[in-house]
């Protein structure tokens, strides 16, 4: 498993801007919420309630070698972080900072995820 995926899972993270917050981050819920979220209401919701509604888009489409300190604390602080995540595997978002992670780490999580749900299956 990826350092990301196991800070992640451990819900810390050894990176610098020490993402996420939280502690206990279920995996296995947050792959059952996955697969189950529906987008519709999921987007509506962020745009409500989103830290981002009050920060500038482009902090989120930072180039290459940019700083994302701090758009990781805007979504460190969010009520609907985990949400905006989960919007953006579903959706597989390429580009941006969504739920405090870029594309790389959300592709990490996501086949996390699959890997999860492909395991709870057991043949008959």
């Amino acid at each position: 498993m990826s350092r990301v995926l196991e800070s992640f899972h451990a819900g810390q993270d050894s990176r610098p801007d020490n993402w996420p917050p939280t502690a206990d981050v279920d995996l296995v819920q947050m792959a059952a919420d996955y697969r189950r979220l529906n987008l519709s209401a999921a987007s509506r919701l962020i745009g409500q309630w989103g830290n981002c509604r009050d920060t500038d888009p482009e902090q989120f489409y930072p180039l290459q070698g940019g700083s994302l300190r701090a758009v990781k604390r805007v979504c460190g602080q969010c009520g609907v972080r985990r949400t905006c995540l989960l919007l953006a595997m579903r959706r597989q978002e390429t580009y941006g900072i969504w739920g405090g992670l870029n594309f790389r780490d959300r592709q990490q999580l996501r086949r996390r995820f699959i890997s999860l749900s492909a395991g709870a299956v057991k043949p008959s």
